[in-house]
């Protein structure tokens, strides 16, 4: 961020009017959208280590190569799914799906509920974004 400060203090200015928790995941509160993020290059830089003192264009057949067979089998996996969702995501939402299912909600206001289940009883507040569970 000090870098960044010098040479592009606009952008700098920006990034802390927005929250540094916005986007940045080592000071995220928690984990976005269930997976930490990581970048494409670092996938990259882990498989060509062996190919790395080709020459540049034995390299590059390579990394040809590799992303020909990723994405044929993106191509392939998708083509088996039954879904639009991956199967992480897919999984993930029956279960919150069977355990909403056992759910007893009762309206309290507007935006407001009650939740009961077997274990626990809490409030959801829609317009609040929280709930006395604090999931």
């Amino acid at each position: 961020m000090a870098g960044l400060k010098e040479t592009y203090h606009k952008v700098y200015d920006e990034l802390q009017g927005v929250g540094i928790k916005q986007f940045s995941c080592a000071h995220s509160p928690s984990k976005r959208y269930l997976f930490m993020i990581t970048y494409i290059i670092e996938s990259m830089n882990s498989c060509l280590v062996a190919v790395q003192k080709l020459p540049i264009t034995a390299m590059a057949e390579c990394i040809r190569d590799l992303l020909q067979k990723w994405f044929y089998d993106l191509r392939t996996n998708a083509s088996e799914m039954s879904t639009y969702l991956i199967t992480f995501a897919y999984e993930h939402i029956k279960d919150r799906t069977d355990i909403a299912q056992r759910c007893e909600i009762h309206l309290i206001h507007f935006n407001k509920f009650k939740v009961d289940d077997k274990w626990k009883k809490t409030t959801v507040d829609l317009d609040e974004s929280s709930c006395s569970c604090r999931e």
